[in-house]
């Protein structure tokens, strides 16, 4: 599965080369492929927005990571970098165990930015800081990323 988190550019054209002009769309290729084509937009949030509310992405994203038939995923969105690390995010912690402050270290050293994966920032919050993962047994009923992905119910380690 491919997930492409652009919501500005959400079926981006794709270049034949390195230096090349966009000539096939990203849906058409992975069709070509046989992988699954999905777009989540983790930028946009609902109309009155809470920062104690889950953004609708983050179901979305646990649903793809639950479908067994999912695997292997492949996220992204333009720089690898906001939203992709917002997301990996959510992985690590509901299927590895990690602690907010463990992603939220990740995600700073991965170029989140030491500013905007502060305290202020309003996605870091709904995203990471508030985040609360599902239990094992929550995780079992909503499906099979748990024995996939090596989760807390599998014991299995941190890549």
């Amino acid at each position: 599965t491919v997930v492409n988190l652009q919501h500005e550019q959400p079926d981006p054209l794709l270049p034949d080369n390195w230096l090349g002009k966009g000539k096939l769309r990203e849906s058409e290729l992975c069709a070509r492929l046989g992988v699954k084509y999905v777009l989540l937009t983790p930028d946009v949030l609902p109309p009155g927005n809470q920062l104690d509310w889950e953004p609708p992405a983050v179901r979305q994203w646990r649903d793809i990571l639950d479908d067994e038939s999912s695997y292997p995923v492949l996220l992204h969105c333009k720089a690898g970098l906001h939203r992709t690390g917002r997301l990996t995010a959510i992985y690590r912690m509901e299927y590895r165990g990690w602690s907010a402050g463990e992603a939220l270290r990740e995600l700073r050293a991965n170029g989140y930015g030491y500013v905007a994966a502060g305290e202020g920032d309003e996605f870091v919050i709904q995203f990471v800081q508030n985040y609360k993962p599902r239990s094992p047994a929550e995780r079992l009923l909503g499906g099979a990323a748990a024995g996939v992905a090596g989760g807390l119910a599998g014991g299995g380690a941190r890549p």
